[in-house]
């Protein structure tokens, strides 16, 4: 029932599912159980005034499991109201986090000869010195001696930090939060492709390079363009902007392993299991991860809803009449 360098240090997941443009209308890459909340009317007659980030109940027997959907890429020091979460916590078995963004050696490569104009297309190229602008970075010249990928990677390093971003699994006041009401924490090990993922991005040809780079060039874009807006909305529980604005994913940058496999779907998967694993345990157990881990199609909440003694209830204030 449904309640409706030679080396750098990268974060892996930076960009896994960099942005290409903003959709505007729900756009098949999330859950049909998302569809209610995506194409209610927006402003007249579904009014969002929750002061709390949204969260979904997923119930089975005895068993219930909280679940805050979260940003990955947020402001440092983001403030926002933690009195729901504090309410769901208190006697709750654990609050179950996604481990941090690891940080893993990949082996930076430069260009054989050349520059990064004469390696990609005119267009590209042009864009890529307009970003670079953007982002406070002059022209691009000092890194345009590094693959495409790289290239791009570093303004939008330095992009983050001028701006006051950070990636992160979760709001890193939650632990103290849980442990505020003596609520264990425990961190669900991230999944980042091993050895073979993580010099994936200098195994492209010269189409999936300059590829990778318009991915990262689109995750700039919405970085200046739609991240504050988005964020706005997670801390005010407005889910439908949030889907609305969520960048959609592009691999460019981290081609499919050996076994078909991307990260974020070993990822999805890894969360079914430990949902599943909640739900055969007596009481409560708050879950935050990963947003598009939960809601995408086919991910861990559709994978959950095959269970017919399931019962997920719509983050509350935007149930279906």
């Amino acid at each position: 029932m449904i309640r409706i360098m030679t080396r750098l240090a990268v974060i892996l997941l930076c960009l896994v599912g960099t942005a290409a443009q903003a959709q505007t209308a729900a756009d098949g890459r999330w859950s049909d159980i998302t569809e209610v909340i995506v194409k209610a009317p927006r402003v007249t007659e579904v009014k969002v005034n929750a002061p709390c980030p949204a969260m979904w109940r997923l119930q089975r027997g005895d068993s219930v499991v909280w679940v805050m959907p979260t940003l990955t890429t947020v402001t440092f020091g983001m403030r926002w109201d933690e009195r729901c979460l504090k309410r769901r916590l208190k006697g709750a078995n654990a609050l179950l986090v996604q481990s941090p963004m690891v940080r893993v050696a990949a082996d930076l490569v430069e260009l054989k000869k050349g520059r990064l104009k004469d390696v990609v297309s005119p267009e590209t190229y042009a864009r890529y010195k307009a970003a670079a602008r953007r982002a406070g970075e002059g022209n691009g010249g000092r890194y345009d001696r590094y693959r495409p990928g790289w290239a791009a990677t570093f303004f939008l390093r330095d992009a983050y930090a001028k701006g006051n971003l950070v990636n992160q699994s979760y709001p890193p006041r939650m632990p103290d939060v849980a442990r505020s009401v003596g609520t264990p924490v425990k961190e669900i090990t991230l999944f980042t492709g091993g050895d073979e993922g993580r010099n994936t991005r200098n195994l492209l040809d010269a189409a999936g390079d300059e590829a990778c780079l318009n991915a990262v060039l689109d995750r700039l874009d919405h970085t200046y363009d739609q991240l504050p807006d988005m964020i706005e909305a997670w801390r005010t529980a407005d889910i439908a902007t949030v889907l609305r604005l969520f960048p959609a994913e592009n691999d460019s940058c981290f081609p499919a392993r050996a076994d078909g496999k991307r990260i974020r779907q070993e990822n999805q998967d890894r969360w079914a299991t430990v949902l599943n694993a909640a739900l055969n345990t007596p009481g409560k157990t708050v879950v935050a991860m990963p947003l598009s881990w939960f809601l995408y199609k086919g991910g861990a909440l559709d994978q959950m809803r095959r269970d017919p003694n399931l019962i997920i209830t719509l983050p509350e204030g935007l149930e279906a009449e």
